[in-house]
């Protein structure tokens, strides 16, 4: 009779921590794939610090190449989006702001001939994390790099034309 009032009772102890396993795995997963755009977003910052230090600070078309490099990055791992502080509930994709990218240059007022710095900071980039379902967005930290100028040019000596390619 005891033997009756058992029977079954391994597979709901088994469907009971198969569901608990998958979830604590979903769980790690998630959260590597979270270091991932948060160490992405890093790169990506300081690339365009890299980029901004090396081109011309004038250039509108740089700006946009610089730009497009970080946009790439941060699309790779397919779960970075931006959110404008204007209208925070309000997510879209990466290339329809360019404001998430900011470039400073140091001193303020400085030329290509005077800089000392270049600041690259990235903010308002949104994480979504998808578990099965649900989608969580969280706002990644605001990343900030600063780097020396070396060589804020284009301009190159006679033969040596289009050697930055670069910066566009």
């Amino acid at each position: 009779m005891k033997h009756a009032r058992q029977q079954g009772t391994a597979l709901i102890e088994f469907t009971l921590c198969f569901l608990i396993f998958w979830m604590v795995f979903i769980g790690i997963l998630e959260f590597g794939r979270t270091l991932l755009v948060w160490n992405t977003a890093a790169e990506a910052t300081r690339i365009a610090a890299r980029m901004a230090s090396i081109c011309t600070s004038e250039s509108a078309i740089q700006k946009t190449a610089i730009a497009n490099k970080v946009v790439y990055l941060l699309k790779i791992t397919g779960q970075a989006t931006y959110t404008a502080p204007s209208t925070p509930t309000v997510q879209s994709d990466l290339t329809d702001q360019p404001d998430w990218l900011t470039l400073s240059y140091f001193p303020v007022g400085c030329t290509d001939n005077t800089c000392e710095h270049v600041q690259a900071s990235l903010t308002g980039v949104n994480l979504a994390l998808r578990f099965p379902g649900w989608t969580l967005d969280l706002a990644l930290p605001p990343n900030r790099t600063t780097v020396l100028r070396e060589s804020m040019r284009n301009n190159f000596p006679a033969g040596l034309n289009n050697v930055n390619n670069y910066c566009s």
